[in-house]
């Protein structure tokens, strides 16, 4: 594998320090949240924003600014479905009967913190290539919750369909294909909401972790397989099925892993709270894993660095 020259820049370093910064915007939510000047009910309203207004922008934008090869994004397509594959295969073996926890280990944070990790360390017009892994995750989760949560399981597939993620990533793809020249106002809507994407993402985290009992965060045994499964088992096991695949863009591969090692997905919580599951235990997986992603997908990426060779 052969990566461009300009990144000359350890991977590593480059993530650790985007996390960092990160962490600090989810202080900046805790501390609210502590301060009573943001409310848990808040953080549902904003998740809502940043999935049916903000990740769309996201993706299309990453699709209009930018040029794509119609075999990358094939590629792109197969490595995500056999990620997820990855993921659900290996959290069902570690978690077995714990649908709640076999939901968070199977499904990474990819729209929260994926995409800005993406973007500090290969570009923005590398996002393009996540945007099917975020559609397809989205979907999973959504199958999931109707098979093992609702009570009238798959009976409405109109909400699969209407998935934001889906319908953004579809769109993306025809505007940037399509002889049509976007006016510059749109451009720069889209763009500003994308970049509202790492700030409101960081925040909504910072509110799940100002509502959590630290006591508890830290003293669930439960939270850390999950999370260990999730940071650790998972993202190496991918890593060394990738080692077997060639490809032709190695920057791909490097993106669609750092989103495979990002921690346990936000959504847990919303889909907790939708189905009455234990929306405590969601909570703690998700912020605790949060925590623990700073050590662990910097070490993730330098270790793919130094397998594959780039």
């Amino acid at each position: 594998m052969h990566m461009r020259e300009e990144n000359i820049l350890e991977y590593a370093s480059v993530i650790l320090l985007q996390m960092v910064k990160m962490f600090c915007l989810m202080l900046a939510g805790f501390f609210m949240t502590k301060t009573r000047v943001l409310k848990e009910s808040n953080s549902s309203v904003l998740a809502r924003l940043l999935l049916y207004l903000i990740l769309p922008a996201v993706i299309i934008n990453s699709f209009i600014t930018n040029a794509f090869e119609l075999h990358n994004l094939f590629d792109s397509l197969l490595l995500s479905i056999l990620a997820i594959g990855i993921s659900m295969a290996m959290s069902f073996v570690i978690l077995r009967k714990n649908h709640m926890a076999v939901f968070g280990s199977s499904f990474s944070n990819v729209g929260f913190i994926g995409v800005p990790l993406i973007t500090a360390v290969t570009g923005n017009r590398y996002v393009m290539y996540i945007a099917g892994l975020i559609a397809l995750i989205n979907s999973a989760q959504w199958i999931y919750s109707k098979v093992f949560f609702a009570e009238n399981k798959l009976n409405h597939i109109n909400e699969l369909l209407l998935n934001p993620m889906l319908i953004s990533f579809l769109l993306g793809i025809t505007l940037s294909i399509a002889p049509v020249k976007i006016p510059a106002l749109v451009l720069d809507c889209v763009e500003m909401l994308s970049a509202c994407n790492t700030p409101l993402a960081m925040i909504i985290l910072g509110i799940y972790l100002g509502n959590c009992k630290l006591k508890n965060l830290f003293t669930d045994k439960s939270a850390y397989v999950v999370s260990f499964s999730r940071l650790v088992v998972i993202p190496l096991s991918t890593l060394l099925v990738y080692v077997l695949i060639p490809i032709r863009d190695s920057l791909i591969m490097l993106s669609i892993l750092i989103a495979v090692s990002t921690p346990v997905g936000s959504n847990i919580a919303v889909y907790a709270q939708k189905y009455n599951k234990d929306y405590s235990f969601a909570v703690s997986v998700t912020c605790l894993s949060t925590m623990l992603s700073i050590v662990t997908v910097p070490f993730i990426v330098q270790l793919a660095k130094n397998l594959w060779g780039f």
